[in-house]
This record gives C-alpha cells, sequence and structure tokens, in this order.
C-alpha cells in the first residue's frame, strides 16, 4: 500500500514508516511533514465517504484541530479517486483505556492519581462540548476513539467516522460499539441512522463512568435473575448495576467496586439522568457543558487521603473508598507518587505505652450495699394488733371451753357463739390485709433494685475496656514486630524475583488488546469490571465467576495467556524491581502510620472509657441508693411481720 502513488492538494505526498493497522486501515508517517500522519484506507472508500472527507477538511476549525485529529486533506490516486486522508499526528499520547485501567495505569501513568482521572473526564466532555457546538455527533463514542496525555490533555482519533452537516446534507456515522451505544439503538442498524447529542451523551456517561470509576462499566454487574444478562442486554433493559433502584432491577455491582456516590451525589445525580429509563425519549441526558462545570467541581472538592498519598477522594462521603477496595481486593488501584512516603515520625512507642500503661484498670462492677434497717413503727404496730388479735381469738376459745364444762347441755350454743367472735374479731383485723401492702411494697423495690443491677453490670462492666486493651497490646506487639516483617518480605522478594517478574511480564499483555476469539468489546467491558484486565489476571476461578464466562471462553482466555508467557525468560541475574521495593516500603509505612495513631488514640480512648465508666457507675450508685434503702426498709418491715 506504501507503493501507492498519492497526492494531495499540495502535490505528491511520500508515505514513511507504518504506524499502526486497524479493519478500515494503515496510518503512514508523512515525509517531510513530521507533524502529519496519512491514513490510506485497505480499499477505496465509497463516494459517499469519499465526499463526506472533501467536505470535513472544509469544515476543519483551529478549535477541532486543537482537539482532534480532523481531516485537513484528501489522498487521491492518479485518477482522482479518495484513498485515504492526512490528518494532524496525535502524539505523546496513548489510549484512555490505558489510564482507567488500574494495572495499565501503573505503567503508563504511574503518578496518576484520582484527581487526574477527574480531569481527563472534564477534557472528555469539553472535546464532547466542543464538537456538539460544532454541529458534530461522535456516534461511535469508544474508548479506542480518544487519546490522553500525560497531562491530562485529550485528542480524538478516528474522526472520519464522525457525524457530520454541510450545505444542508448529513454524513452520517455508520460505525459504533455496543458496550457504548444508548439502549434506543441497541440493535439497529448505523447505516442511514441520524445520531443525535443525545446519543452520543450516553456514551460521554459510561467514559466519565470508567473514569471515575477506575475502570468499572457502568452495566456489567451482577445479575439476580434466571439467564446471562450481557453489558448490551442491560443497557437495553436499563439495568444501571450501581443504581439507586437497582436492586429492583435484580442487579448489584461486582465485588470490590466503589458505590457511585464514591463520586459524590452531584456526579451520581448525573449518572441517574444518563442511564435512566426517561433518558431515550426526553432527550435529558447531561449536556457536555454540564459534565464539564460538574467535574471541575468535583476536582477542586477532592480532598487527600490522610493514609494514602496518592489517594483522593469526596471528603463528604466519609472515608476513603479507595483505601478500604485496596484493603478488600488486593488490587492496588492508586501507586503513591515516588519521593512521597510519609517520612519517619516523631512517634515514641515508650512514652505512649507508658502513658496507656498508668491507666487503671477499672475494678469488678461494684456491689450495691443495702443499709443496715429496723422495723418500722407502722410495722411495729401492726405486729402488735395482730398479736392482741391473737390473744383474743385464744380467750375466745378457752371460755367457750369453761362454758361447755359448766353447762354441757348448752354446748353447741356455746361453741357456736365462740365461733361467731372468732369470726368477728378477724373479718374486722385483717379486711384491709395490710400485710399484702407490705409483701407488694418489697417486690416492686426489690425488682427496680434488681434493674439497677443489671444496668451497672452491663454498663459499667470492665469488658469493654479489657477488650480495648488487649486490641493497643496487639497492636503495640506488630509496630515492635514491622522491621522483623520487613526483613522477611524484603528476602521474599528476593527469592520470589522469577515469580514477580514472571507476573510483570504478563500485566504488560491487555486483554483489551488482544484478539481473542469470542471475546469482543462487551466481554472485555465486563472482565475488566471484574479486575480481570492483563494475562496476569486469568485465573480460572476468577474468571468463572465473571457473569456470561463458563468452561469454554475460560479456555480461551488461558490458551492465549499461555502463549504469551511462552515469550517470557527470566533472567537469573537481575535485581528486584524497584517498583516491588518502593510499594513495599508504601505498604510498611502506612501500616506503620496506621498503628501509631491507632496507639495515640487507643490511650486517649481508653483514658475516656476508665472516666467515663467511673462516672457511670457513681451515677447509678448513687442512684440505687434510695431505692436500697427503701428496700432494705420494707424487707426490714415484711420479715418482722412474718415473724
Amino acid at each position: 500500500m506504501a507503493a501507492l502513488s498519492l497526492k494531495g492538494s499540495n502535490g505528491r505526498v511520500a508515505l514513511g514508516r507504518e504506524l499502526g493497522r486497524g479493519g478500515e486501515g494503515s496510518v503512514f508517517e508523512v515525509a517531510g511533514h513530521p507533524d502529519l500522519v496519512a491514513k490510506v484506507y485497505h480499499s477505496a472508500p465509497s463516494s459517499e465517504k469519499a465526499e463526506k472527507l472533501r467536505v470535513m477538511t472544509r469544515l476543519a476549525k483551529p478549535n477541532l484541530l486543537a482537539l482532534t485529529a480532523w481531516p485537513v486533506d484528501v489522498l487521491q490516486g492518479h485518477d482522482g479517486s479518495v484513498h485515504g486522508l492526512l490528518m494532524p499526528k496525535v502524539d505523546g499520547y496513548k489510549d484512555i483505556h490505558a489510564l482507567y485501567g488500574p494495572k495499565s495505569r501503573r505503567t503508563e501513568f504511574p503518578e496518576a492519581n484520582w484527581r487526574h482521572l477527574i480531569r481527563a473526564a472534564t477534557n472528555v466532555a469539553r472535546v464532547f462540548a466542543v464538537l456538539h457546538e460544532s454541529d458534530c455527533i461522535i456516534g461511535d463514542v469508544n474508548h479506542g476513539g480518544i487519546r490522553v496525555r500525560s497531562d491530562m490533555t485529550v485528542k480524538l482519533i478516528d474522526c472520519d467516522s464522525f457525524q457530520v452537516r454541510a450545505d444542508g446534507r448529513t454524513y452520517f456515522c455508520e460505525v459504533g460499539v455496543e458496550n457504548f451505544t444508548p439502549p434506543e439503538l441497541q440493535g439497529r442498524p448505523f447505516k442511514g441512522l441520524m445520531r443525535t447529542a443525545n446519543h452520543d451523551n450516553f456514551g460521554l456517561a459510561v467514559l466519565v463512568f470508567y473514569l471515575l470509576m477506575v475502570g468499572r462499566h457502568p452495566f456489567a454487574g451482577r445479575y439476580g435473575g434466571r439467564g446471562e444478562m450481557p453489558i448490551e442486554k442491560a443497557i437495553t433493559e436499563h439495568r444501571y448495576a450501581y443504581g439507586r433502584n437497582a436492586r429492583s432491577l435484580l442487579m448489584e455491582p461486582p465485588p470490590f467496586t466503589p458505590a457511585a456516590l464514591a463520586a459524590g451525589s452531584d456526579i451520581a445525580d448525573l449518572w441517574e439522568r444518563a442511564f435512566s429509563q426517561q433518558a431515550p425519549h426526553s432527550g435529558s441526558r447531561p449536556a457536555a457543558r454540564e459534565w464539564v462545570a460538574r467535574l471541575q467541581t468535583l476536582e477542586s472538592s477532592a480532598a487527600r487521603c490522610a493514609q494514602h498519598p496518592g489517594h483522593y477522594f469526596v471528603a463528604s462521603v466519609g472515608s476513603c473508598p479507595w483505601c478500604a477496595i485496596e484493603s478488600s481486593s488486593g488490587t492496588l488501584l492508586f501507586l503513591a507518587p515516588m519521593g512521597t512516603i510519609l517520612p519517619d515520625s516523631q512517634f515514641n512507642l515508650a512514652v505512649v505505652w507508658s502513658r496507656i500503661s498508668q491507666i487503671p484498670v477499672p475494678g469488678a462492677v461494684p456491689e450495691i450495699v443495702l443499709p443496715t434497717a429496723t422495723p418500722s413503727p407502722q410495722a411495729r404496730a401492726l405486729q402488735s394488733a395482730r398479736r392482741g388479735r391473737k390473744m383474743w381469738r385464744i380467750a375466745v376459745i378457752v371460755a367457750g371451753l369453761i362454758a361447755s364444762g359448766v353447762v354441757p347441755d348448752l354446748t353447741v350454743l356455746w361453741l357456736l357463739v365462740a365461733l361467731g367472735f372468732w369470726i368477728a374479731i378477724g373479718s374486722w383485723a385483717e379486711a384491709t390485709d395490710e400485710i399484702a401492702v407490705f409483701r407488694r411494697k418489697r417486690q416492686e423495690l426489690g425488682n427496680a433494685l434488681s434493674q439497677l443491677e443489671t444496668r451497672l453490670r452491663s454498663e459499667t462492666g470492665p469488658e469493654g475496656f479489657a477488650h480495648r486493651l488487649k486490641q493497643l497490646e496487639t497492636a503495640r506487639a506488630e509496630l515492635v514486630n514491622l522491621p522483623a516483617v520487613r526483613d522477611r518480605q524484603m528476602k521474599a522478594l528476593i527469592s520470589e524475583r522469577d515469580r514477580h517478574a514472571r507476573r510483570r511480564f504478563l500485566e504488560r499483555y491487555e486483554i483489551e488488546k488482544a484478539k481473542i476469539p469470542g471475546i469482543g468489546p462487551a466481554k472485555r467491558a465486563m472482565l475488566e469490571s471484574y479486575n480481570i484486565e492483563t494475562a496476569a489476571d486469568i485465573v480460572q476461578s476468577a474468571v468463572l465467576n465473571v457473569p456470561g464466562f463458563g468452561p469454554a471462553l475460560f479456555r480461551r482466555l488461558d490458551d492465549w495467556k499461555r502463549s504469551v508467557e511462552a515469550r517470557f525468560k527470566f533472567d537469573p541475574n537481575s535485581a528486584v524491581d524497584p517498583r516491588d521495593i518502593h510499594e513495599l516500603e508504601r505498604k510498611l509505612t502506612q501500616q506503620r502510620v496506621q498503628l501509631e495513631r491507632a496507639l495515640l488514640q487507643g490511650a486517649q480512648e481508653l483514658q475516656r472509657v476508665h472516666q467515663e465508666l467511673k462516672h457511670r457507675r457513681d451515677q447509678l450508685i448513687r442512684a440505687a441508693e434510695p431505692i436500697a434503702a427503701a428496700y432494705a426498709q420494707a424487707d426490714a418491715d415484711f420479715r418482722h411481720l412474718e415473724d
């Protein structure tokens, strides 16, 4: 193809080295024009496509040329037929996928943190805005058409596929990628399809999601219903896996992913609008300019994590989500910039532990002491009356027996009279059942006292203090043991250089760039959402955990991995990779800082717990004193009456 004689508007164009090859054409250097490249189609384009290219060269403006690889001239053969185009060379830029994929980011953009991703997203939205304001629709929105530089400026390539309007005519975009295609266009042929800015805005929202959610696709999730839910089907059915109504749609995000609110409520609201069921019909997806404004605000408000100098997050959402994900998943999302490892602190373990040791350990829960009590005058009077009534009854019995002995014929009468006196004395004396009143009072006070004793044990027991102290003792032991841990892990890095080097080698081969049968864009996006980005990530248990992936697809992935691994050769004389040492030092420093902070805070917390226990014990004991005194009195009265 390079031998083909081509000419532009200024004469013959000499092609240089081939820079890349795609399905539609190849890209070459242009001799004598280092700022230009030539795209030459494998087969001559249709007359309509040729006319579109001529129109686009006339539409070239400084703002478009600054942000895109916009066609500046057409390449023609000797017969005047169009064979390609000239466009600005996009040099120093990389595929945006290399920025938002955690593993590729560590290699291609090692200094990038979450604020950089926000800035890149802002610049992507800015390019969309300029194109839309120029009456251009991207149509084939996808990460392969976007390049990003280390300063997070972006440029769009493959502009010849854009939908443009000129002289009252529309030149259509006839291609698209399923995982960026809005639901209303899923499954429809693109030929002759009129695209709108609202269609582009769906793809823009997906791109922003990819960037801010570190490589996740908004519709790649776990489906709770029957059958499979590939990304394109989830898009068609509006099953946004991170949405507020995701549960009702039987969707949930993949494991080890942040919630949409990790990007702040304003950004989460924009995603809700972009992926809602109403968006296709109302045209209400957030426009590019709205994204620019919200993202600029987000970047300015992102706070640096105190635990990890490479983490930035929205402080209003609470704790750093990236720390939590890295800790639970073992996947490193952001590198700490070289030279920013936290310095040695002025922490003095001996002083801090001496402070902790001086805090008195709370003793056993104090008992509620009952004071000594004697029967009250009321109880004494009641007991005296009861004894008097007993004597009267005895007297009646004795009198009845004497009378029946003196006059035997009237015995029955005397017994009836005595019984009447007996009943009269008993009902008069005990009609109010005074003893039952004393019994109830004693029982009520006993219940109240028992409740206070229960509260005293549950609220002021020493178990909480002892548990916290045990945690601090464990933290102290871990801190003391950190140098030994470092020695062991450094020795492991040396002895396992082969394994680490092999993994580094495999991490260089991204699934996104591989041609694996049956693994198209949507499948690749699903794998990435489950942290499977490179050949190093292809492990059977991990792959089979991804929705839509069974043994057959795993075998294809594994075959590709084996073909890559066969090229690896280990140099036994090689040193440990400095990145591995740096990462080990960063993790140990972070662990040290966390342990020191835990001990410092623990000393204050332990002192507070001790004071609160003492104060609460005093409160409850004081509250119990009048109840204990009343119970002691009621108990003394009741026991006196029982005698």
